[in-house]
């Protein structure tokens, strides 16, 4: 397969900058307002894209399901809090609108066969599969169908499952990237698994990164730069954000904090320093 291809206008892969991707998820809490604020956020700390998630409750859950009924203080059950996280398909195609004006890639995780179909009406430019869902075939096979790039987090699953889920994508013809990922929240730095990296590009010659459940190695105050280089052969990342523990809203110990910046402008910075060639002479 293609070592890069194109999200939307954006060229992803080798020879590429970084794909950095603002993972905003449900950290929204159901608010419209706040899903808007995010856009804005994410563009002005330096993403390249932003990421939601569309949960289509009736389609996923019912009222009287048995797991994980006593969900929260707020929602009696799993269904009435997917309830509320939901948007209309007027409220998605707005969001859209909102990221694509703003000059970033809009992005959102399907759960369904319901949601696939909203977000593609909507015209999402990629498919960001979760770890959860790279073992649901037909969800896979749906979304190859539109030939649009697959975005892979690998999680949980075994180098097999990932062979079948590349197969989906190949039979169909749609490019795909993966993301190492580590099933823990938060993982710690040793848990990461950058050396993976170099394992999934030599399995399936594609464009890989990093799916972040740290929330750690971007946190450095304004004017600070990275904790560490930008991992070797990553080519694209995701980076929780969120407003600041004191927000009253949501607290995700992953996350990073918009009034940091995600440190992605440092993050480009020191890439580029990086691949900058530079001739000895010329420094004389």
């Amino acid at each position: 397969m293609s070592s890069s291809f194109d999200i939307g206008d954006v060229r992803v892969g080798i020879g590429a900058p970084t794909f950095i991707i603002a993972e905003i998820a449900q950290t929204h809490d159901g608010s419209l307002g706040a899903a808007h604020a995010y856009i804005d956020a994410a563009k002005k700390a330096g993403a390249s894209a932003i990421k939601f998630q569309t949960h289509i409750a009736d389609a996923e859950s019912t009222p009287g399901e048995p797991f994980r009924v006593n969900f929260s203080k707020q929602d009696a059950s799993r269904y009435d809090y997917w309830k509320r996280m939901e948007f209309t398909h007027e409220q998605w195609a707005g969001l859209s609108a909102h990221a694509r004006d703003a000059g970033i890639v809009f992005l959102s995780s399907p759960f369904s066969f319901e949601a696939v179909d909203l977000l593609e009406s909507i015209s999402i430019p990629a498919w960001k599969v979760g770890s959860g869902e790279i073992l649901t075939a037909p969800m896979i096979e749906k979304m190859a169908k539109t030939k649009k790039p697959l975005l892979f987090s690998n999680g949980m699953a075994t180098w097999g499952e990932m062979d079948a889920a590349v197969s989906i994508a190949k039979k169909h013809g749609a490019p795909f990237a993966f993301f190492q990922c580590r099933t823990a929240y938060p993982s710690t730095a040793e848990q990461v698994g950058l050396n993976v990296l170099e394992e999934l590009r030599a399995r399936f010659n594609c464009p890989v990164g990093l799916s972040d459940h740290s929330g750690h190695h971007l946190r450095r105050p304004c004017g600070r730069g990275p904790r560490r280089k930008p991992a070797r052969g990553s080519r694209h990342h995701v980076a929780r954000i969120f407003w600041t523990r004191r927000s009253g809203i949501h607290h995700d110990e992953r996350a990073c904090y918009p009034c940091r910046r995600l440190s992605i402008h440092h993050y480009r910075a020191c890439q580029s320093g990086r691949q900058r060639r530079e001739h000895r002479g010329a420094l004389a």
